[in-house]
């Protein structure tokens, strides 16, 4: 097996999201844009949680919100 995504080799642990490519498995193949090595003090547990803050950011970013505006 080799690592198609620079900075990353087997065997490195990574959190990975996105709709129809990050699933439950212990192989899988995902997008480099889609995956990030995870540091070695950070637990899967924790790491999995970088995909609710990620949709919540990308809302925001689908919103325009800019420093100072209110949102209803």
């Amino acid at each position: 097996m080799r690592a198609c995504v620079s900075g990353l080799v087997p065997g490195d642990p990574v959190a990975c999201a996105g709709g129809g490519y990050a699933v439950h498995a212990e192989v899988d193949h995902v997008p480099g844009n889609l995956c990030a090595r995870m540091p070695r003090r950070v637990e899967f547990a924790h790491a999995a949680f970088g995909t609710v803050g990620s949709i919540a950011l990308h809302g925001v970013r689908q919103a325009d919100v800019r420093l100072g505006e209110r949102v209803p």
